[in-house]
């Protein structure tokens, strides 16, 4: 049985949902740095786009024939703004908590996200400063979906 996934067509759906005043981004639009948008944006994360995978037959049967559930965890990166751009931390804070609620919001109620059955659980890493693509620091956080599709 060849096993194939829609990784590319869910980060394709991930970055058409549209989300108030912030960009959503699909793998080959990956920001090389933050200054590019001028505003929150939320990409796939480059150090680890995909982890994670499990494959599971859920009927018997072989070659071709057997059901199998595919599992895997799509890695994203949002980025609120740099470090310093604003008088203070708490304004950065409050707006990414702010911004993260509306990007679970758009995925969870999105009927535009295809490619996938489910998605399964959204991870949200540590809120604070990390590094952009091009190491500038910003504030953000890295979030992660669970994703389950099915194959037969």
């Amino acid at each position: 049985m060849a096993i194939s996934w829609n990784i590319a067509t869910v980060t394709n759906s991930f970055a058409a949902v549209s989300v108030s005043g912030v960009t959503m981004l699909d793998v080959d639009e990956s920001p090389q740095t933050w200054i590019a948008y001028r505003s929150p944006t939320f990409y796939p994360n480059l150090e680890m786009i995909v982890s994670d995978f499990e494959f599971g037959r859920m009927s018997q049967g072989g070659g071709g024939t057997s059901l199998m559930d595919v599992r895997y965890t799509l890695n994203y990166r949002f980025v609120y703004g740099p470090v310093g751009s604003e008088r203070t931390a708490g304004y950065l804070a409050s707006n990414t908590l702010a911004d993260v609620a509306l990007i679970i919001n758009a995925m969870l109620a999105s009927d535009n996200v295809t490619g996938l059955v489910d998605i399964e659980g959204i991870a949200i890493g540590a809120m604070g400063v990390l590094e952009d693509p091009s190491g500038a620091l910003c504030y953000g956080c890295d979030m992660s979906f669970r994703i389950l599709e099915f194959q037969n």
